[in-house]
């Protein structure tokens, strides 16, 4: 998760994996639901806003949010659809 963030945020390439097939083999483990997602960001935000300056927070704050809402969608994209035989 470390090397994720840093690649994001950083522009340091460190994550090479699919973040977005871990978080749906997780799924198909146990559900992730919207909670999951809200509470994570409200973590996020805390974390950041204590240790950036503002100009800092809210570009990282508004990448977090962007990434977590197309996980999320993406998620239940995968989730919902129709299992061909």
């Amino acid at each position: 998760m470390y090397d994720f963030w840093e690649t994001i945020l950083l522009g340091v390439t460190k994550y090479k994996e699919n973040p977005m097939l871990k978080h749906i083999e997780f799924n198909a483990m146990e559900e992730l639901k919207a909670e999951y997602f809200e509470r994570w960001i409200s973590l996020w935000k805390e974390t950041i806003q204590e240790n950036f300056v503002r100009e800092i927070s809210e570009q990282t704050i508004k990448k977090a949010e962007q990434i977590g809402g197309l996980m999320k969608f993406k998620i239940e994209q995968h989730t919902t659809k129709p299992k061909r035989h």
